[in-house]
């Protein structure tokens, strides 16, 4: 279980507004600036795990975070590049079925929302690489969170809120509205998520999601 200084730094970072791993030992390689971990070595961890088809410890995950954990687009950006958002996207594949209370999917949320602090043009490199894929997992992560399958320790109003906001983020997103508007499971989600009371911010980004996608000319013929 992690400790209430971890989950209140998971909720500090789901909570960021702008979205303008084995051992404690296992990273070695780190940057000189701040003690981060390299992207690639995260990327490294991270295939072993699925290959394993395992998780990421509290210590990798919270190491983890702690490099993603920056408001350096470029940086973001070179993630994305590196093929950090597929890792996790994998890790998620693996992780989501088995988690039965929510604490990996917690941290992975909250990894995806960090890393798509990234460019646009890298947010819709990530859409046309895994976004179709992704997007299910997602929204299953909602299911989890709406349904009670997310103990209340490990935060599912910060899980659901963080993941409304991905969603909203594709919205905006102008290549890839047409499609969101077109996603029935995606639309009956976040009816789900407004009608629920677990999560208020939740709410906020599931009404302001559909307002994107309303007000869009083309996108509110598709709804």
């Amino acid at each position: 279980m992690p400790s209430l200084n971890r989950m209140s730094k998971i909720g500090s970072i789901c909570a960021c507004t702008d979205y303008s791993i084995l051992d404690s030992g296992s990273f070695t390689h780190r940057n000189k600036a701040d003690g981060t971990v390299h992207v690639k070595e995260l990327i490294h961890i991270i295939k072993d795990a699925v290959r394993d088809g395992n998780g990421l410890s509290n210590d990798e995950y919270d190491e983890l975070l702690k490099s993603l954990y920056h408001q350096d687009i470029e940086r973001h950006n070179q993630e994305v590049k590196t093929g950090l958002a597929k890792a996790l996207f994998k890790l998620l594949e693996v992780v989501l079925p088995n988690d039965e209370t929510g604490e990996q999917v917690g941290y992975l949320v909250t990894a995806f929302a960090l890393v798509f602090q990234c460019s646009n043009q890298y947010k819709l490199f990530c859409y046309n690489s895994i976004g179709r894929q992704l997007i299910p997992l997602l929204l299953q992560t909602c299911d989890m969170c709406i349904f009670g399958k997310v103990v209340r320790e490990h935060s599912p109003e910060l899980i659901l809120a963080t993941v409304t906001k991905i969603l909203g983020m594709f919205c905006k997103l102008s290549d890839t509205r047409k499609l969101m508007a077109g996603d029935d499971d995606f639309l009956d989600s976040l009816v789900d998520i407004i009608d629920c009371k677990i999560s208020p911010d939740a709410r906020v980004y599931a009404i302001w999601a559909v307002s994107i996608l309303a007000l869009d000319d083309e996108s509110r013929l598709t709804l």
